[in-house]
């Protein structure tokens, strides 16, 4: 009998590193909003924008601690092409607004933490792709599959996935009309990160939706309640940056509200039938 396809070591450490890297981008953007021109790569005026930033790096955080403590490779392949995706379009994003970075600051802390963010989004794309790569050419059976997910679930993920690629790849391409699709005003550069989460996103949902298994779904449920909580958190803190007239500051409520939503039945379901058995 042919062994289980194991998550390498290299990529659980990879995996582990990019958490680790993500929270503390997440600390200068979730807590210290409002002072970006110190401690981040780049100055954002808008603390939402900021907070919202930072909340999805703290949800990206769980994701990629969750998928490192998956031993076996189908429990944590669906969350390893969000990552490389949302990573290599920052890098992307980096290049297209150089002059916007805090290069010349005054502070040292401040050049140092951006020539860090520059460091980052230059080697991790390349090394988890070359991981990656490695994983799934290695050898190796699957566990026996779990459960597949309830239907609505896995419809649900599948639409936010059709929702949201499209939505993030018209930020990236047009971020000057972003603004009139978001539910507060973003510059093109925020625009643009904004962008590069939605993508990220939706390719998560979409591997999701695609693998079909309940028990590799966990990584995703987790990051789905956390997200859930860290952008509520950041537009409860600044409630009057959000346009409330027109629909999108609803909209954004009630997608946070669905991913809630699966993001605990998921969980829920996986201790009901015991899934915690499985490898």
């Amino acid at each position: 009998m042919e062994p289980i396809k194991n998550t390498a070591p290299g990529m659980r450490k990879m995996l582990l590193i990019a958490s680790i890297l993500v929270f503390s981008i997440g600390v200068s953007l979730f807590l210290l909003t409002e002072y970006t021109d110190l401690y981040f790569a780049w100055t954002i005026k808008s603390p939402v924008t900021a907070a919202f930033l930072g909340a999805c790096y703290w949800a990206s955080g769980v994701l990629e601690l969750a998928a490192s403590r998956e031993k076996a490779w189908i429990n944590a392949r669906s969350s390893v092409p969000a990552v490389w995706v949302f990573t290599s379009i920052t890098l992307i994003v980096t290049f297209l607004h150089w002059d916007r970075f805090h290069f010349s600051a005054p502070r040292f802390i401040t050049v140092l933490g951006t020539w860090v963010w520059v460091g980052v989004y230059l080697f991790v794309p390349v090394i988890l792709g070359f991981l990656w790569l490695r994983q799934v050419l290695k050898k190796g059976a699957h566990p026996n599959p779990a459960p597949p997910l309830l239907s609505w679930m896995r419809g649900s993920l599948g639409l936010m996935s059709l929702l949201l690629f499209p939505l993030g790849i018209s930020f990236l391409l047009f971020p000057n009309a972003a603004s009139s699709l978001w539910a507060w005003d973003l510059t093109p550069l925020t625009a643009r990160a904004t962008g590069a989460w939605l993508v990220g996103w939706a390719v998560l949902f979409g591997c999701c939706a695609w693998e079909n298994n309940l028990r590799s779904a966990r990584t995703t449920f987790l990051t789905l309640i956390a997200l859930s909580l860290f952008v509520g958190i950041a537009i409860f803190r600044f409630p009057q940056s959000v346009d409330w007239q027109g629909p999108s500051g609803w909209t954004m409520l009630l997608l946070l509200a669905a991913f809630a939503l699966i993001g605990t039945w998921g969980l829920a379901l996986q201790a009901r039938i015991r899934t915690d058995a499985l490898p």
